[in-house]
């Protein structure tokens, strides 16, 4: 009977404790407010413009293709605001994540695309987030991040706002040694 007990309140522990624990892969489209972390941004807004979705889908392939064409390479930046170094050379745009494109907040709009990379030898996937903003002469760029580099998140969401990670403390031999 104890262990009947206990079986429940582990599986009731486990439904809300580990429900809340993780973050979600992409932003939802969602009229409430964001308080915990999240791997992408989410929408606050009541209703998806479709039409705009769409266009907005175009708007980061054509950008991709032009400065690819033009530079070999995308200028991407870590959640502070640099400029990732070495840059990603070999890049190939592989999908964007059209499912998940979201109007991020007034005209300024959310998409995440996967690609490959090439660094000399070395190849690999990236996960890239764009954020543009819909203006009278057509989309401009406001921030290329970084998101995932080799399946590895580099970046979150909190509050709607891309936020590091929190990096977790290597394990110890002893308490005593850093």
């Amino acid at each position: 009977m104890k262990n009947k007990k206990h079986v429940v309140v582990f599986a009731i522990a486990i439904i809300f404790g580990v429900t809340t624990a993780f973050a979600q892969e992409h932003p939802a489209w969602s009229p409430k407010k964001v308080e915990e972390k999240k791997e992408h941004p989410e929408k606050t807004e009541s209703k998806k413009p479709e039409d705009l979705s769409i266009e907005f889908s175009k708007a980061v392939e054509d950008y991709v293709k032009k400065t690819l064409a033009e530079k070999g390479t995308l200028l991407v930046q870590d959640v502070y605001g640099k400029e990732i170094k070495p840059a990603l050379s070999g890049l190939k745009l592989e999908k964007i994540h059209r499912d998940k494109i979201i109007n991020y907040e007034g005209d300024t709009y959310f998409a995440c695309a996967d690609f490959t990379y090439e660094i000399g030898k070395r190849k690999g996937r990236v996960d890239i987030d764009f954020f543009m903003t819909k203006e009278e002469q057509g989309w401009k760029i406001d921030r290329i991040l970084l998101h995932k580099l080799d399946g590895k998140l580099q970046l979150m969401y909190e509050d709607n706002k891309p936020t590091p990670l929190k990096k977790e403390r290597s394990k110890q031999e002893h308490p005593e040694h850093p």
